[in-house]
């Protein structure tokens, strides 16, 4: 006897193996189709149905045919219905309100959602299946988790939420004492939502802010080291260090990607300045005129009668560079090189020194999150059109295209155990 399933809930009908899934897929008198894996066994069904369509026919006779990665399916209506794998679907799917998802460096997920609280998921020991399961719920704010943020030298998790606070969660020990007494756990400085948080050196923790604030903290001491006000004209919306040079990267709601100098954490000197505007001075500190895109068409038409349409292409030119946003950037250590994301669905290339080595388009729309897979030297792509797409940075064409969310993912990760990557979306 090899395998012997005991959980099933409907009376077996027929069962199919297909070598490439490694799964079990069996049929009831009902039609239910469940999925099951060999190696704990356990019904894994929850897991794979969405990406699978399982619930959308009632299937009374399985085959998988020898040498091939289908699965055969006839269904009372007489129809035939095929099922083919494939490697770039959900491997598996485990709902909840997620806004980000980190994996620390012992295979741990931590999401944070809407509610204000961080989950925290571990493999199923039990089931032995690539099953994530959430083992605790931590409340931490009472707003959206709009950024996670893990040291593994601290052992605590750092959150920034909607309602301008900065939560320190120690995971496996107590909060550390300073003169017999507990060390803070928050940080309340920030006067609007926190939307980025980066780990630097020696324990030092930088966030930015729809307030427009970068601002520093000593994780070690609980207290604050620095403040840029105003660095950039519009709300922060993301972050990264550079651990190799020592630096911040930090975008607003404009054209600029601005690069801080932090050799000193609490008075950190802007560097550099990254223009995507293509024909901007790469040394201005000046945002540029972003505005609404409707609202910008009146510079370049008029749909008035009697009125002649604008044609100067200069004119249209420096207008769609005005309105390009940045809403990510990220350091690419392999490569040592910044890669950027504007609103233009161009993604760009430039190096240490600002020089913009080189760019390509993709057509999903804006892009919601990079993530840099250091394991694999790889870029993924979270997109306005719910798709991840996972890119080499020598070749514009997409190694692989992710589908199967239903909107926007805002958190990717990898969990180098399972060799596959984990994304969090608002779909939940």
């Amino acid at each position: 006897l090899l395998d012997k399933f005991t959980s099933i809930n409907d009376q077996p009908v027929c069962v199919a193996y297909v070598p490439p899934t490694n799964m079990y897929w069996a049929s009831g008198r009902f039609g239910r189709l469940v999925a099951y894996d060999p190696r704990a066994p356990s019904n894994v069904t929850e897991y794979v149905r969405d990406s699978n369509s399982l619930d959308r026919f009632r299937v009374t006779t399985l085959f998988a045919p020898l040498h091939t990665d289908l699965l055969l399916g006839a269904t009372a209506k007489r129809q035939l219905v095929v099922w083919q794998h494939n490697k770039q679907a959900a491997y598996r799917q485990v709902l909840n309100e997620v806004e980000d998802a980190r994996p620390p460096a012992q295979e741990e997920i931590f999401s944070g959602g809407a509610d204000g609280k961080v989950l925290r998921w571990q493999l199923d020991a039990e089931e032995n299946c690539d099953i994530y399961v959430c083992v605790e719920e931590i409340p931490l704010h009472n707003k959206n988790i709009l950024a996670i943020a893990y040291s593994p030298e601290l052992g605590c998790l750092i959150t920034g939420g909607e309602d301008s606070t900065i939560q320190v969660k120690y995971l496996n020990q107590a909060v550390p004492t300073f003169n017999d007494m507990p060390l803070p756990t928050s940080f309340v400085d920030h006067e609007l939502r926190v939307t980025g948080l980066a780990l630097l050196k020696h324990n030092v923790l930088a966030s930015i802010s729809a307030d427009r604030c970068l601002r520093t903290w000593d994780l070690t001491t609980m207290k604050p080291l620095g403040c840029v006000q105003a660095a950039h004209d519009t709300p922060l919306q993301c972050i990264e260090y550079c651990q190799e040079s020592n630096e911040i990267a930090t975008c607003g709601m404009g054209n600029k990607v601005k690069i801080w100098d932090a050799q000193r954490p609490a008075a950190l000197r802007l560097k550099l300045v990254l223009n995507h505007a293509d024909n901007g001075a790469h040394d201005s500190d000046d945002e540029g005129g972003r505005g609404p895109k409707s609202n910008m068409t009146w510079l370049t038409r008029s749909d008035m009668p009697g009125l002649a349409q604008a044609t100067n292409p200069l004119v249209d030119s420096t207008i769609k560079a005005a309105m390009r946003d940045t809403p990510e950037v990220r350091w690419v250590a392999s490569r040592g090189v910044w890669v950027t994301a504007a609103d233009d669905d161009m993604i760009r290339l430039w190096s240490p020194a600002g020089v913009k080595l080189s760019q390509w388009s993709q057509n999903g729309g804006s892009v919601q999150c990079l993530y840099v897979d250091n394991v694999n030297n790889l870029l993924v792509v979270a997109m306005q059109d719910k798709d991840c797409c996972v890119y080499d940075l020598d070749d514009p064409i997409p190694r692989a295209t992710y589908k199967g969310h239903t909107d926007v993912v805002k958190g990717i990760g990898y969990l180098a155990a399972a060799k596959c990557y984990v994304t969090a979306s608002w779909d939940k």
